[in-house]
């Protein structure tokens, strides 16, 4: 019986686990996460405004684990030996055959990192860290991308709700959802401007202090604590273990989802790097890359020929703009609307209810 290790509750190794309630697989599987729980990113912003709850968002890996025969170890794997094959979880040693790593990525944290800095990462922090911020005087969020301009929104209509009215800004270096294109970073500027959000954009955040962070044209910018969600960083697993990775760490693997240096070795998600194509790191490449890397692990037990992942040229987004609202980008189509947020709610909705246990 092949031993299958899945490290990281990341979208892709969550839905193996799911697969093994509905099929019956000659392996022994075994997940090592270093929470119990995966919080779905998909449904943060919901959460921050508090339209959910903390069991609303997350995932139970343990018992998904168990109902599909597997094992689940809450710990962190601090070293991979791909020619033993073997992982250190603390002090213990465990064996495998194959590993499907699904670790997400870091972030990259300030120059000069201080208490009230927090992240979203790893993504088990999310609730804690996002309760304080939203509650705190002046929070700031450093990062316009996806994430960092729906959980200002989203934070925005918590504290009006609430009557809590000091400001919250957010900085990016360059426009606001520049990855979306020109016509859904407009719009995100004009409903921030409309919504009251202080934004800074074509600026980098080059020092945080206490109570006070700089940005490369010397402004000086006043917080009580500040989301840092600028950039993503791969883990030190991959290179301290000698995995092939690209510049930045990331494990590098084919269009099989195989690692280009050990073949025992698979991966999806955050934590990867493709050599041929750039793939986007974001959750529904993540969850596209899921069926693939299955298929190949199966195929591989058998010795059979793998199939290669094809990433689409588009996909939908629907960001959460605060108050039940939502801005859809597909495309070069930008639509902002209740109904938005409706088919943002059923999607994330459908995709948590999928994996209750």
């Amino acid at each position: 019986m092949n031993r299958l290790l899945l490290i990281g509750g990341g979208h892709a190794n969550v839905y193996i686990l799911d697969a093994l309630r509905k099929e019956s697989v000659d392996m022994e599987v075994t997940m090592v996460s270093p929470s119990r729980y995966q919080y779905y990113s998909g449904m943060f912003s919901g959460f921050t405004e508090g339209l959910y709850e903390k069991e609303d968002i997350r995932i139970d890996l343990r018992r998904l684990a168990e109902d599909g025969g597997g094992s689940f170890i809450e710990g962190e794997v601090t070293h991979v030996d791909p020619q033993r094959k073997e992982v250190k979880v603390g002090e213990d040693t465990i064996r495998f055959d194959l590993v499907s790593f699904d670790t997400g990525s870091l972030v990259k944290e300030p120059n000069h990192l201080q208490e009230d800095v927090y992240s979203v990462k790893p993504n088990y922090v999310f609730p804690e860290n996002i309760d304080h911020l939203k509650r705190t005087r002046e929070p700031v969020i450093v990062g316009g991308g996806a994430a960092g301009v729906e959980l200002a929104f989203s934070m925005l209509a918590w504290r009006k709700k609430h009557q809590v009215h000091q400001r919250v800004t957010l900085i990016h270096s360059s426009h606001l959802l520049e990855e979306f294109g020109k016509k859904a970073s407009r719009k995100a500027e004009e409903l921030a401007a409309e919504k009251g959000i202080s934004v800074i954009t074509g600026e980098r955040v080059t020092d945080v202090d206490k109570e006070v962070l700089w940005t490369d044209s010397d402004r000086r910018v006043s917080h009580t604590g500040v989301l840092w969600l600028a950039g993503a960083e791969a883990p030190p697993l991959y290179e301290k273990s000698g995995i092939k990775t690209d510049q930045d760490g990331f494990m590098l693997v084919n269009d099989q989802l195989q690692s280009v240096s050990h073949p025992s070795l698979f991966g999806a998600g955050d934590c990867v790097s493709f050599l041929k194509n750039r793939v986007p790191k974001n959750g529904v490449y993540a969850i596209r890359q899921a069926p693939v890397l299955w298929e190949n692990l199966k195929r591989k037990c058998k010795d059979e020929p793998l199939s290669s992942f094809r990433p689409q040229r588009t996909y939908m987004a629907i960001l959460s703009t605060g108050q039940k609202e939502g801005l859809l980008s597909y495309g070069g189509l930008v639509l902002h609307h209740r109904l938005c947020f409706r088919l943002k709610h059923f999607i994330d909705s459908r995709f948590i209810k999928n994996y209750e246990t």
